[in-house]
This record gives C-alpha cells, structure tokens and sequence, in this order.
C-alpha cells in the first residue's frame, strides 16, 4: 500500500536524480513497510542472489507486477571488416530481457515521459529549419 508520503519521497527522488539505488528503494520499502531496514536489506539480497542465479541459468522469472526477467544470447556475428576485407567473428551477447506484465505498462502509460526527439501524436516531427520532414 503506497501512502501519500511514499509517492512525495518517489517525487522527490525523481527531481534529484534518474537512477534510484538498491539501498535507496530498501531504505523506501523499510520505511513504508515498517520493517527494519536490516530486514529488508537481508530480504532482497537473498532474492536478488536467487535472480541472478536463475536467470545466468537461462530461467525466466516472473516477478508480479514487473514482468519476466529472462537471459537472451545473440549468436556470433560473422562480419567483413570493409577496410581490410577479412572475415571477423563477433561473439555472442549475453543481455537481460525484461517483458512487462499489464500492471507495468498501465504505470508507464499513465507516467510518460517526454524525451528529446519525440512528439505529441498530433504534432509532426519537423527538420532543424523548422520545414516539414
């Protein structure tokens, strides 16, 4: 249950900085659960452990709310280096996929951010001059 101060302390955090640490979100979830913090601290250390360990194993978790978290591998790349002409070999990617569940879309259609370079759906995108593209 998130209370007003909650979302005032999110607020604030967003104003200050993009990037909320883990310590940051424990500290949030100690004071909101009224757990202690080394509670919360021991908790989510010992998931995160099993998550990093479940996905490097190529696992897909499910965290409610969030969505699935899962390992994707790119294969190896075969490429021709356009100024020496030979063959070079770019080896698998290993990256986290993160599919969102319905209730993380819905909170992302209701918090949108506006970023450089996007426009309103009834705006058109426009060259530096100012002409139409």
């Amino acid at each position: 249950m998130h209370t007003d101060s909650d979302k005032q302390e999110v607020n604030n955090t967003e104003n200050t900085a993009e990037r909320l640490t883990t310590k940051e979100l424990m500290k949030m979830t100690a004071k909101s659960s009224k757990y202690h913090l080394y509670e919360v601290e021991d908790v989510v250390g010992h998931m995160l452990k099993h998550l990093q360990t479940l996905v490097a194993e190529g696992k897909h978790v499910h965290l409610k709310g969030i969505g699935t978290i899962s390992r994707v591998v790119r294969k190896p790349l075969r490429i021709v280096d356009v100024r020496s002409k030979q063959i070079k070999i770019v080896p698998n990617v290993n990256k986290v996929s993160v599919r969102m569940d319905e209730p993380m879309r819905e909170a992302m259609r209701k918090n949108p951010i506006q970023t450089e370079g996007t426009y309103e759906s009834n705006e058109q995108p426009s060259g530096k001059d100012g002409s139409e593209v």
